[in-house]
């Protein structure tokens, strides 16, 4: 299906669902004339009741969005972490998982610890204390996620992971964590790279 025809899909799921508890299941803030939901640091606002976006948005941002709130249960975090592969169709989709986030996050960050944690910062991520340095992006308000550098030494060589808590899955399709994994890596390097030219 190409993005157009998902997207269309996407409205139509959206228009049937109940909305008068989605504030409390995907964290978006809702009022009768709007809602308002938080990717990446950045605030989305979608009029209702057409489902009509403001402002200039990239359609791959309002498919991940609509999948977001249309799949949001509210489940609360297990504390449970997961690797990708532990996703229903994990093993599957996880070379393409890994060629499009593992990757390129490992080649930028590798050994880059400081720039990691100022471009993290910069989305309103965390440190976290898993492998040699990490950080918890929040993609959503419902959906956060951690990337490890382990730095490796002269036998091993640098590696990295990318972890979920275990209900990630009660809000994104295994096909949309690939597609927001990509985003945050990009933002993140984007930053990165940004505060290197200053």
């Amino acid at each position: 299906m190409n993005l157009d025809a998902a997207f269309a899909l996407a409205v139509e799921e959206f228009k049937k669902i109940d909305l008068k508890d989605i504030a409390a299941r995907s964290g978006a803030i809702v009022t009768p004339e709007r809602i308002q939901v938080d990717y990446l640091n950045r605030r989305y606002c979608l009029r209702l009741p057409n489902a009509e976006w403001e402002g200039e948005i990239p359609l791959r941002e309002k498919l991940l969005i609509f999948h977001y709130l249309i799949n949001s249960k509210g489940v609360p975090l297990s504390g449970k972490l997961i690797d990708f592969r532990e996703f229903p169709g994990g093993n599957v989709y996880y070379p393409v998982f890994e060629a499009r986030a593992c990757r390129p996050f490992l080649k930028y960050f590798g050994n880059s610890q400081q720039l990691l944690l100022e471009a993290a910062l910069a989305l309103k991520g965390s440190k976290q204390e898993l492998g040699d340095f990490s950080v918890n992006i929040p993609a959503f308000p419902r959906v956060g996620i951690i990337f490890i550098v382990y730095r490796g030494d002269e036998e091993l060589a640098p590696a990295a992971k990318i972890l979920f808590d275990s209900s990630v899955s009660e809000y994104l399709s295994t096909e949309d964590v690939v597609v927001v994994c990509e985003d945050v890596c990009r933002r993140l390097i984007k930053g990165a790279t940004e505060r290197l030219n200053l």
